[in-house]
């Protein structure tokens, strides 16, 4: 897998780049880096994945997130339809000039904080980024540019007092060093390269490249080069028929035995995919199957599964057309009863919240059992306390209101 490093030209005469994500644009962006402070923006009701620096985040309507310089990231939509994102790529050279330590910088921004003090920041943020989204909508006049550079140093301002964290270092960023070593990593992270053959390919010091890793893109070179390395190996496990140590020596791996240790490390489970022609003689203990059907046919599939398979699984929904297919004693309540022994809690202390079938045992276990606003209606039915939705920070009010807060 290639991941690209993003040239980002500024809009003529603002310090930014945006774009809308629609129903038009790819469902999925590969993995990337730029050098710009990237802010995105959930407007519609979809669901999208972000990998960025080696976590993967779901954001939903109403969820804000920022990509610091230089993180490896890439987006994947669950679905298209009237899709609505917008997003802000900042201008690096900007931001430089107006915040001299921007290099120092780190911004721990992904979707809706639970901060009360943060909570209103975000609010800000929001409200800012819905009169950009307008006022690119609209005709524009003399002050166009104006009025939106300015809304830039206010996000700015906000991000920088509310959502980062500096990180401390007495080395100078090259940025030069750093943009030539990251576009060697990507072009050859397959050859035999390390800290020490880049070092001297740039010639500079190890020492000194890893000074400079560690600054901008908070992990040293080797770290990096193995992270380029996963990425490429997983794309393959993903969509190739290869074997797995063809793709270790694909990747960039000296030997399967590496690949497996480094996989192991990122992900915490092996890459080792066996394929077999039947279920049956497989010796192993299955805990959940799960399927995705339309919608509004989900109680359909679920009573269909039910009949087909019997008593001794549970088959329950999780929403958005997701179904559970479980084994008929576990659950989440299960998992609650364990937590109640281990750490001596009794059930009626317990607080719930759950807006889908598979919350249902649990809601029932606890003392506490809370719906969603936009849960189905069995679970309505089923909790004794109901609360607003997600988008509202429903579970948040309602602890508020619990703890009189």
């Amino acid at each position: 897998m290639k991941i690209t490093h993003e040239i980002v030209q500024p809009t003529p005469k603002v310090p930014f780049k945006y774009y809308f994500h629609d129903e038009n644009s790819p469902k999925r962006v590969p993995s990337h880096w730029h050098r710009n402070i990237e802010l995105g923006f959930m407007v519609s009701k979809n669901t999208l994945l972000v990998k960025d620096d080696n976590q993967e985040n779901e954001y939903h309507q109403g969820d804000i997130w920022v990509i610091n310089f230089r993180d490896i990231h890439e987006t994947d939509f669950i679905n298209r339809k009237s899709v609505f994102v917008f997003c802000l790529l900042i201008d690096y050279d900007f931001l430089k000039k107006i915040y001299p330590d921007i290099d120092q910088i780190h911004f721990d921004l992904r979707g809706k904080p639970t901060c009360l003090k943060q909570l209103i920041a975000y609010q800000e943020l929001e409200k800012q980024l819905r009169m950009m989204i307008q006022l690119l909508q609209e005709p524009r006049d003399d002050t166009f540019n104006l009025d939106l550079t300015g809304r830039i140093y206010i996000l700015m301002s906000n991000l920088i007092n509310n959502f980062s964290h500096k990180v401390t270092s007495n080395t100078s960023v090259n940025e030069s060093l750093i943009d030539q070593a990251l576009k060697i990593i990507n072009n050859n992270y397959a050859d035999d390269l390390n800290g020490a053959v880049l070092a001297h390919e740039l010639n500079t010091s190890v020492t000194t490249l890893n000074q400079q890793f560690h600054q901008t893109v908070q992990m040293p070179i080797n770290k990096y080069i193995t992270t380029v390395r996963l990425l490429a190996a997983q794309k393959k496990l993903l969509n190739t028929n290869q074997n797995i140590d063809y793709i270790a020596i694909d990747s960039g791996f000296n030997s399967t035995k590496s690949f497996i240790r480094n996989f192991k490390n990122w992900k915490h489970t092996t890459p080792c995919i066996t394929s077999v022609d039947s279920f049956e003689n497989i010796d192993d203990e299955i805990l959940k199957f799960s399927v995705n059907c339309p919608l509004t046919e989900t109680e359909a599939y679920m009573e269909h599964l039910a009949n087909g398979i019997g008593k001794d699984v549970s088959v329950v929904s999780s929403g958005h057309g997701d179904i559970d297919i479980i084994q008929a004693e576990a659950n989440k309540a299960t998992g609650l009863e364990y937590l109640s022994q281990k750490l001596n809690i009794k059930p009626e202390e317990m607080c719930a919240f759950g807006d889908g079938g598979n919350d249902l045992e649990m809601l029932r276990y606890v003392g506490h059992g809370v719906a969603m606003e936009n849960a189905s209606e069995i679970v309505l039915e089923t909790a004794p306390y109901q609360t607003t939705n997600n988008n509202q920070q429903g579970v948040l009010a309602h602890l508020e209101s619990v703890f009189e807060l």
